[in-house]
Order: C-alpha cells, then structure tokens, then sequence
C-alpha cells in the first residue's frame, strides 16, 4: 500500500475532555489535549509510514499546532460533527490521490510508532479495513481503510460493531487489531485512574498529578 495519509481529527483544545472536570481545572485538560496532539503528531511522524498528515479541526489553535509539525489541515466547517469532518478530510485526501487512511483520534496516550506499524501491517491486499477498538470493545480507537471511500463512517455510539458491520460487506480483508497501546482512549476520570493504575510513563502525567 502506498499513498499513505493520515486523517486526525480534533476537537476545540479549550474545550475537549469535558468529562475530566471532576478531576482536571480547565487549564489542566488544555494542556492534556495539547500534549495528546503533539503526541500524535510525533507518533505518527516517527513511524514513517505516512506520506501526509492531515488535521481537520475547527480551532484555530490546533490547525497552528499541526502545521508547526509539518502536517496539511482542512479548516472543519458547519456544524461540529465527527463523520461530516472525516467525510469532508477523506474527500481532500482523495482528490490528492491518496490510496491508504488511517483514521485516528488524538486522546490515546500510550500511542507508540512500532504499534502504528503493526497496526498498518495487519492487512496487505486492498480492499481492506483494519479496526482497534477501545478497551471497552465499543468505540473506535483506529480505522484502515483502502481504498478511501470504501466504507462509511459510524463514530458514535457503538462505533466499533458499526464499522465491523460495513467493514465485512463486499468480500474486503478485515482485520481487528486489538492493542493495549491503541485500546486506551482518555475520556472520563474512570479512563484517567486506568492510565495511573497502569504505572506508565507518560510524562503529562507528572504535570498535571505532581
């Protein structure tokens, strides 16, 4: 597979992880989300896999960031939702030519390059769709797909049977890939104990707890 891009969407980092207020001031969660960005963005990087990097989002703040790493970004427009700005992301990648997406959020901390590598190498032959759910077995964590287009998009509620459903239509390769490293997504305080339970390093951790 070649022509690879990856697809990150973003929301507002003064106002994603909502769910943490019962544990983080709202300048906590900013910095939480600022450091899970440039995570990813680095993870990304660092994996070499990816000829584009493309960030939708409608925050100013976050579009600076990821052109400061050096990625292409799509300015979200209407309402905020989440399949429309995939949608709209996956449409600018392929009038690009892009023959490979990797769909991928940017609240999972203990994102690493060699598991974006297995990831990306659980399927070969397109069409294909490989699928990380969270821990939960509920939520999307991260979506292959090739060729672009090939499925549509179900984030939301149960997103992970959503996607499993469209993903084994029409005779496609599918893989699920299930990873410590892409199952943790931060969302609520529960999510938050987990990480801490787990002793990693994660040095925004020691930020905001010590």
């Amino acid at each position: 597979m070649n022509d690879t891009w990856a697809i990150v969407p973003v929301k507002p980092l003064r106002e994603g992880k909502s769910r943490l207020s019962p544990i983080l001031e709202e300048d906590q969660r900013w910095a939480l989300n600022r450091w899970l960005l440039e995570h990813t963005l680095k993870m990304l990087d660092a994996s070499n896999l990816f000829d584009q990097i493309l960030l939708v989002s409608r925050d100013g703040e976050a579009l600076a960031v990821a052109r400061m790493y050096g990625a292409r970004t799509i300015q979200e427009d209407g309402l905020p939702k989440l399949n429309s700005a995939i949608e709209r992301a996956t449409r600018y990648a392929q009038q690009a030519h892009a023959q490979t997406l990797l769909i991928i959020p940017t609240d999972l901390p203990l994102l690493d390059s060699e598991t974006l590598m297995a990831f990306y190498n659980s399927v070969d032959t397109p069409p294909c769709v490989a699928i990380a759910p969270d821990r939960h077995r509920k939520g999307t964590n991260a979506l292959l797909i090739s060729p672009p287009g090939l499925i549509t998009y179900h984030y939301g509620i149960d997103s992970f049977s959503a996607h499993l459903a469209v993903a084994n239509q029409n005779g496609n390769q599918v893989a699920v890939f299930d990873n410590p490293n892409l199952a943790l997504d931060i969302d609520d305080a529960e999510d938050m104990q987990y990480l801490l339970g787990l002793h990693k390093n994660v040095p925004i951790l020691d930020i905001l707890f010590h």
